[in-house]
């Protein structure tokens, strides 16, 4: 399992945020390609593995599948916040970067398809982990449907017993495995044919560069 070290003491489970942590040192055992960085603020997926250990069970949600997710997040994030980042030259007009609001629109053109087409991969439906639990067992006839359930995790940074509780129902042991379970099928669809996301990285100029041609369309 992961060694996690944290600068500040780990408060109770229930106190944990995401965002209030910084993760300085993430050790793994035999995980080449591990999503995180070696210090990094928490996100919500620090918040779930430290939770998942401290009750002494796995963290279930595999390397691939956090990473998709966080690369899901941060295109989303810098795509709302009138998104991707030019070099500093090309922001003040200077050097020979070849900037233009041309190169800029059309990355930030790029950037919608792209979250269009990772939406579109996980669709709206109601994933057969949630539907297979029954209206008694969960509190509730309202059903969760895995955009709301990837948009609330990911982009939102609400842990799973969040969402649960946001939509009704009852946070028990069976309706966390589900919605879990739900939530790394989608993200592996998301994934599609890009098994293992490089980091986001996208450069305006004379020809914008994407870093995910193979689901770009």
């Amino acid at each position: 399992m992961d060694a996690v070290k944290l600068k500040a003491p780990l408060p109770s489970v229930e106190g944990i945020r995401p965002r209030d942590l910084v993760v300085v040192d993430i050790r793994v055992n035999d995980q080449a390609n591990d999503p995180a960085p070696p210090a990094h603020i928490a996100d919500v997926f620090d918040v779930m593995r430290l939770q998942a250990e401290r009750r002494g069970g796995d963290f279930v949600l595999t390397h691939s599948q956090i990473a998709m997710a966080r690369t899901y997040r941060d295109l989303v994030e810098r795509h709302e916040a009138g998104g991707i980042k030019c070099s500093s030259a090309e922001a003040s007009g200077g050097g020979g970067g070849g900037g233009s609001a041309d190169s800029f629109t059309q990355a930030r053109l790029d950037a919608s398809r792209l979250i269009g087409t990772l939406r579109k991969r996980v669709g709206d439906g109601v994933a057969m982990e949630i539907r297979r639990i029954r209206p008694s067992h969960r509190g509730t006839r309202a059903r969760i449907s895995d955009r709301a359930l990837v948009d609330q995790v990911c982009i939102m940074d609400q842990g799973i017993s969040a969402v649960l509780r946001s939509h009704g129902w009852i946070v028990n042991g069976k309706t966390v495995a589900a919605a879990t379970k739900a939530l790394g099928a989608a993200l592996d669809r998301m994934q599609g044919s890009a098994r293992a996301p490089r980091p986001l990285t996208l450069h305006c100029g004379t020809q914008p560069v994407w870093p995910y041609p193979e689901i770009g369309g």
